[in-house]
């Protein structure tokens, strides 16, 4: 793949990784997340204005590309639907919860409710 130059209108043309974009200025590659906290895939326009368009795993983008961001409190990042779900969809009265090691975790309870554990006897 080949870039012009001004002066042999051609060049090897840099290509970056996915988690990385094209200095236009420096002509080097540079990490997406230095230049946007949390951001895994970006792209740069002819201004060197970088967008992102994908965060890393739980962080999910905001409405102008330009922020990766946790889920709000008593949300939690669902991969399946790729967006923010509510706790209390998963568990009922759950208001703060997580996902560890891909298990979907309460971590407390709405008011005077209280977590409790199901035992399955098999």
């Amino acid at each position: 793949m080949f870039e012009a130059d001004e002066y042999t209108n051609r060049t090897c043309a840099i290509e970056c990784t996915d988690d990385e974009y094209l200095d236009l200025h420096s002509k080097e590659c540079m990490s997406c997340s230095d230049k946007i906290d949390g951001c895994y895939a970006c792209i740069a326009d002819d201004f060197n204005e970088v967008t992102c368009i994908e965060c890393e795993s739980t962080l999910y983008l905001s409405f102008n590309n330009d922020l990766c961001l946790p889920c709000p409190e008593g949300q939690y990042w669902n991969e399946e639907n790729e967006e923010c779900s509510w706790c209390s969809d998963q568990v009922e009265n759950c208001d703060y919860c997580d996902i560890i090691d891909g298990e979907f975790t309460c971590q407390s309870c709405l008011g005077n409710s209280q977590l409790g554990f199901n035992s399955n006897n098999d």
